[in-house]
């Protein structure tokens, strides 16, 4: 049975200081074909790499598994691109044309 309390110890869990950073999530219920069932939504994080008891952990096709450090090198790169400002971060969409040279 899906009850307040089970949704409320659900939401602590990004509290209790397993994740870090601490994440963006919502925790609802819903009936799904018939049967109730808890939706956890966790949002992307701003500053990868989440760790999970100390340890990094990647998707890889169907599994996951421990990062290894070429990895979490990489995942710390990303987080580093996305804090630069906002005149040095990459314009992807950006032409010749686009360039206001007067």
């Amino acid at each position: 049975m899906i009850d307040d309390r089970l949704l409320t110890k659900l939401a602590g869990m990004k509290d209790d200081g397993t994740i870090m950073p601490i994440p963006s999530l919502v925790v609802q219920k819903h009936i799904l074909s018939g049967c109730e069932v808890a939706a956890i939504v966790v949002e992307p994080s701003r500053s990868p790499p989440v760790r999970y008891r100390g340890r990094v952990w990647v998707r890889v096709g169907p599994t996951v598994r421990q990062a290894t450090p070429e990895e979490e090198q990489r995942l710390t790169e990303r987080r580093l691109a996305g804090e630069r400002p906002f005149d040095q971060q990459p314009a992807p969409h950006a032409t010749v044309e686009t360039l206001n040279l007067e």
